[in-house]
């Protein structure tokens, strides 16, 4: 159970808009536009409520390929139902994530507070790493892996859920 209502859900939004009905700019979420082509998986597919990187051709890896790939934390397109089917997402037993199916969509959220799981656990205030390997996401300093805008917002022990966000709200 969250500490902020609701059950922790991998990749969930952490506070939805009906607990701040008052002002909806307060935990804004922004997803990244993905230019003529609309962003889509890429080869393999893409593991979702990990980070991931969008090249210019507008696939998203889990690994960084050129200087010119922007990141962001991958979440499910939640907007219809339809885009949430097996055709387009599926779980691999090999790598034990969720996955956006090669070229189908992908939205990747640039802003936001999401529910992420942390292998070696997380104290809040750590900055958020993105691991090169395959964009899982590692609290605190590591080697092989990019900084990102979030933050840790709750404590999780190793191999947990917490809150990253890209706000810094720590308080209650």
């Amino acid at each position: 159970m969250s500490p902020f209502g609701g059950n922790a859900v991998e990749g969930a939004f952490a506070f939805p808009r009906e607990q701040n009905p008052g002002n909806p700019a307060r935990f804004p979420y922004t997803t990244m536009d993905g230019g003529p082509l609309a962003l889509r998986g890429g080869p393999g597919g893409t593991a979702a409520f990990r980070f991931g990187w969008a090249g210019l051709d507008g696939l998203v890896r889990n690994t960084r390929s050129a200087a010119t790939d922007r990141i962001g934390f991958v979440v499910l397109p939640f907007t219809s139902a339809a885009l949430n089917t097996w055709q387009r997402n599926f779980w691999d037993e090999t790598t034990h994530t969720y996955r956006v199916r090669e070229g189908t969509e992908a939205v990747m959220l640039t802003r936001g507070a999401v529910w992420a799981r942390f292998a070696g656990g997380s104290w809040p205030g750590q900055k958020v790493y993105a691991s090169l390997v395959d964009g899982a996401p590692i609290s605190g300093y590591a080697d092989d892996a990019e900084l990102t805008a979030w933050l840790v917002q709750t404590e999780a022990a190793p191999g947990e859920l917490a809150i990253i966000n890209t706000f810094a709200y720590f308080g209650d």
